[in-house]
C-alpha cells in the first residue's frame, strides 16, 4: 500500500492506500515526524512527504513503519 513517487529534493512522497494520519500519529509516537499531505491543493492521493536523513535515521523511519499496521 506504499507508492514512492520520484522526487528532485531533499524530501519524498509516498502515495498510501491507507490515511496518512494514522501512520503520521504511529511514527509521531516512535519521535518521527512525517508530513500528512492530505488534502494540499494539487495533491490528488493520500500519501506523506518524508526528509531524506541520514542512513542511520532511515533505517529507524523504515523500522517503525514496517511495524505498522493500519487500522481500517
Amino acid at each position: 500500500g506504499v507508492r514512492p513517487r520520484p522526487a528532485a529534493a531533499n524530501y519524498l512522497f509516498a502515495a498510501l492506500d491507507y490515511p496518512p494520519a494514522l501512520l503520521a500519529a504511529h511514527l509521531a509516537d516512535r519521535k518521527i515526524l512525517v508530513r500528512d499531505c492530505s488534502g494540499w491543493p494539487g495533491v490528488g492521493e493520500p500519501g506523506v512527504r518524508v526528509a531524506v536523513r541520514t542512513r542511520e535515521e532511515n533505517r529507524r523511519l523504515l523500522a517503525a513503519w514496517s511495524e505498522f499496521r493500519c487500522a481500517r
